[in-house]
This record gives structure tokens, C-alpha cells and sequence, in this order.
């Protein structure tokens, strides 16, 4: 979703063709939601207000470290994002040899 200000309005915008293609949900989905953020905005402030309110906290923080848990049911989603990271910083770190290296041979052979 993204935010868009439409006729004097600020919405959140769905656009269709922003979907993975082949995703399920396309089946379904309008080519463009449009939703107004003054219907959502006083519910949504109450929702976030009673879940970070002092006699709440407690059960929001456990909820949140609970959420981080990988070893039950989440165990290895984050491994293909992991390995994934740690390629690209391996190929950066290889990519900054090479450019360091041809820095330093060009300011030598001056």
C-alpha cells in the first residue's frame, strides 16, 4: 500500500499490478482499493493506545518477543534472507578489494 493525497483526502492506495504476478490473491483482488485514512485513523489510534497502555505493557512485550521465536513453528524462515545477506556481503567486501586495489596500482604507476 502507499499513501496518495486524492481530492483533498489523504488514502492508502492497494494497486493490483503492485502484486507478486501469479500470487493467489490476484483472483480477487480490484485493480485499486482506495482507503481513506480519517475512516481508520481514530479506531487505529485506539487500537495502538490500549495495546502500548501502562497496564498492557507487559503482555504487548511478551507478545513481541514472542513473535521473534524462531525455534517452533518459524524455525529457518529467515535462513534463504540470512544466507542471502551474508552473499552480498561477502561479494561487497570483494567488490571493495577490487576497487581499492585498482586505486592504489592507478596512484602508483603516476
Amino acid at each position: 500500500m502507499q499513501g496518495a493525497a486524492i481530492r483533498k483526502g489523504v488514502y492508502y492506495r492497494c494497486l493490483a499490478r503492485t502484486l507478486a504476478p501469479g500470487s493467489p490473491v490476484l483472483a480477487d483482488h480490484p485493480r485499486t482499493v482506495n482507503l481513506r485514512e480519517d475512516a481508520l485513523l481514530d479506531a487505529l489510534n485506539a487500537w495502538i493506545g490500549e495495546v502500548f497502555a501502562p497496564e498492557n505493557r507487559d503482555e504487548t512485550v511478551a507478545a513481541l518477543l514472542a513473535s521473534q521465536d524462531l525455534s517452533g513453528e518459524g524455525a529457518g524462515r529467515h535462513e534463504p534472507a540470512k544466507k542471502r545477506l551474508t552473499d552480498a556481503r561477502v561479494r561487497l567486501r570483494r567488490h571493495r578489494a577490487a576497487i581499492e586495489a585498482a586505486w592504489i596500482r592507478q596512484r602508483l604507476s603516476r
